[in-house]
């Protein structure tokens, strides 16, 4: 039950006064009454509009057309034949008599039930997006709708007893036929003029066991049409599927926030893609919304596996024969950078040469715990040992440029941070209560030499995460929520436009 009523609230609110009218009109037709030609061609319309607008953004046009168009001329037939059953008179006002009939209230819910069931299984496994056979079996399907809604118009205005009308019923008919013509060539057409946009790929590096499989969402450049793809409390827009390009400018890792996943920053990754990078954001194994395991640990494995999955991931793709020629090198190695959110900003801070010491937190939650009250109520004590175990290096010399955002950073000293040598930008959000960034974002900005530092006025901890659908609640409430006065949107945009250029700057002039 929880599913489906997961599904329900999720569901885009105009979809339901949508129903409501495919109901109402349904109803009308149980019963005998008079209608003009352009009400009976109503549903019919809607019927061919709602399937064939799939075939604008699919990735495989050519067969969703095939399908749709060879379902569509199949279906004809048996609609005209259930047009013909229950032929309509025409009045001298032009009006049509018609039986009341079942045909209408089936047929508008058989268009609603296909395309929400397509939206939700397709909103599930996006993956399915892309593969040629539910392609050709959802175009095939809406189709089959389609074709059945115009081959009963034809054939309910053909068999009308007025001569006249029966010239109108094919005209209408053909007039519908050539509209869906229209339709599939402006599928094609709207391609010739593709910007650059984001493809959308999945990839599992292994591990040890399952548990330790580390999911990875890969975002790169491509000139395939995006459309909007629900993916959890998210929605991105991407090309799932899109052929690979020639080359990326450089591999950009993407590091998400305690409990979060990888879907939560598509935004700026889309963004990247666009930019020409292609975009590894990974799904930390043990730290994620699903799987909380990594806190249940000895403290200082937070600290060590978390930059070493992000290795791993770089490892994976550096070795994968799609990607490892694609990506961009130069006389240091392949061009490699990072973007990490909150535990994530640690993440890629390591990577980048910070060095962690358990003793620092101890000491901060000691004397600051009622002013960091979020953090220090989250990290545990380290019990009765003298001396707290000691965190080995953990940074990545192929990660060449840094950016976190809204960092957790009160762990590292202040002399590893000031040997970090590689370009790196430090975001911090003004109101951040999770992370109070004097403790924190601050605090790496101040010991890193030449640190980009950027104060997001009136932002709170999770102003850099995409707005989700839905509430996330958080030990800072709901992730979902902004203080009033700030928009999360126009900052976001504003960060796309951003970290393209930091990066393109900290990778320019390399030979």
């Amino acid at each position: 039950m929880s599913f489906v009523w997961q599904v329900i609230v999720h569901t885009p609110f105009w979809v339901w006064p949508l129903l409501g009218g495919l109901i109402w009109l349904g109803w009308q037709g149980l019963k005998p009454r008079a209608v003009p030609a352009w009400r009976l061609a109503l549903l019919p319309l809607i019927g061919l509009g709602v399937t064939a607008s799939g075939l604008i953004q699919s990735l495989q046009p050519a067969m969703a057309v095939a399908s749709w168009g060879a379902a569509l001329l199949l279906a004809l037939v048996p609609g005209y034949l259930l047009g013909r059953r229950r032929p309509a008179c025409r009045r001298p006002d032009g009006r049509f008599d018609m039986p009341g009939s079942w045909f209408i209230l089936v047929f508008g819910l058989s268009v609603f039930l296909v395309r929400y069931a397509l939206g939700v299984l397709f909103g599930l496994t996006p993956t399915l997006r892309g593969e040629l056979l539910w392609v050709a079996l959802s175009a095939g399907i809406g189709g089959a709708v389609a074709g059945v809604g115009l081959g009963w118009l034809a054939g309910v205005l053909g068999s009308a007893r007025h001569a006249q009308s029966r010239v109108r019923g094919v005209a209408i008919a053909h007039l519908l036929l050539v509209g869906a013509l229209a339709i599939t060539g402006l599928s094609f057409s709207s391609r010739g003029a593709a910007a650059e946009e984001a493809g959308w790929r999945r990839l599992t590096v292994p591990g040890a066991t399952d548990a330790d499989a580390i999911p990875v969402t890969l975002y790169y450049p491509t000139q395939v049409p995006s459309q909007a793809v629900v993916m959890g409390l998210f929605t991105a827009h991407v090309a799932i599927q899109a052929p690979l390009p020639e080359k990326v400018k450089s591999l950009i890792i993407l590091s998400h926030g305690t409990g979060g996943s990888e879907f939560g920053h598509s935004s700026l990754a889309e963004a990247l893609a666009k930019r020409g990078y292609l975009v590894a954001a990974l799904r930390h194994p043990g730290d994620n919304w699903q799987d909380r395991s990594l806190w249940s640990k000895a403290p200082d494995r937070y600290f060590i596996e978390r930059p070493a999955q992000v290795s791993r991931v770089i490892d994976a793709l550096l070795a994968d024969p799609d990607w490892k020629d694609r990506i961009a090198a130069d006389a240091q190695g392949p061009r490699i950078g990072a973007v990490g959110h909150s535990a994530g900003g640690y993440t890629v801070t390591a990577l980048a040469g910070g060095q962690a010491d358990l003793r620092r937190i101890s000491e901060h939650c000691r004397d600051h715990a009622a002013d960091d009250p979020i953090f220090c109520g989250m990290v545990r004590p380290s019990g009765q040992a003298a001396e707290p175990p000691s965190i080995p290096p953990t940074v990545d010399k192929r990660v060449r440029a840094v950016v976190a955002l809204a960092p957790f950073g009160v762990a590292f000293t202040a002399s590893s941070l000031a040997n970090v040598r590689i370009p790196l930008a430090v975001y911090a959000a003004e109101g951040d209560r999770w992370l109070v960034p004097r403790f924190h974002a601050e605090w790496i900005a101040r010991n890193v030499p030449n640190a980009e530092s950027h104060q997001i006025a009136n932002a709170w901890h999770f102003a850099f995460m995409d707005p989700p659908s839905g509430p996330i609640l958080t030990p800072d409430g709901d992730a979902a929520a902004d203080p009033p006065g700030f928009d999360r949107r126009v900052f976001l945009t504003r960060l796309q436009a951003e970290l393209p250029v930091f990066f393109d700057k900290a990778f320019a002039g390399r030979p």
